[in-house]
């Protein structure tokens, strides 16, 4: 707890300082408005040891705010860092890399895709992804150049019963 309080000690050397920041560097003062990649963004995951993408995080980003429009995207992206797993401090005014996300799931058309919370992505062993539309209840499962592999509707809601034909 004390070292969390200051900028020194812990594993990693700088008490409770942030580690490493991606996807908004107009929060740390670090890029305009076209460096950023995030809107509502949640549900960060490491994909797992083993699986295609092992290493990399997904994030489900909800998109309000986001230019064009309002849409959810799936976004995977490699964090910057050193073999050792250390990550780098850029400058100040420099945003944290990568530049772009290396995958990133979008609906055609993007609108087409949207929850505004509740939701969530994991990859699977077979190299695609099960993305969770929570606020619909909505699962599918897409292939790597985004074709939908199946699709799920929950029949149930708090209010009423639903059907797959609703979809």
């Amino acid at each position: 707890t004390e070292q969390a309080r200051g900028h020194s000690g812990g594993r990693s050397g700088m008490g409770g300082d942030l580690l490493y920041r991606w996807g908004n560097p107009q929060a740390y003062r670090a890029g305009g408005t076209a460096a950023r990649k995030f809107y509502g963004q949640h549900d960060a995951r490491w994909i797992e040891p083993g699986l295609p993408g092992a290493g990399h995080l997904t994030v489900f980003n909800n998109g309000p705010g986001r230019p064009g429009g309002r849409y959810s995207t799936v976004d995977e992206f490699i964090p910057a860092c050193d073999s050792a797993g250390n990550y780098a401090r850029p400058a100040p005014g420099i945003p944290f890399g990568p530049t772009a996300q290396c995958w990133i799931y979008a609906a055609t058309p993007p609108a087409s895709f949207f929850s505004a919370a509740i939701s969530g992505a994991h990859r699977l062993p077979n190299g695609n992804t099960i993305i969770c539309e929570g606020d619909e209840g909505f699962f599918f499962e897409v292939t790597h150049d985004s074709q939908v592999g199946w699709r799920y509707l929950n029949p149930q809601t708090d209010s009423l019963r639903l059907f797959q034909r609703d979809t």
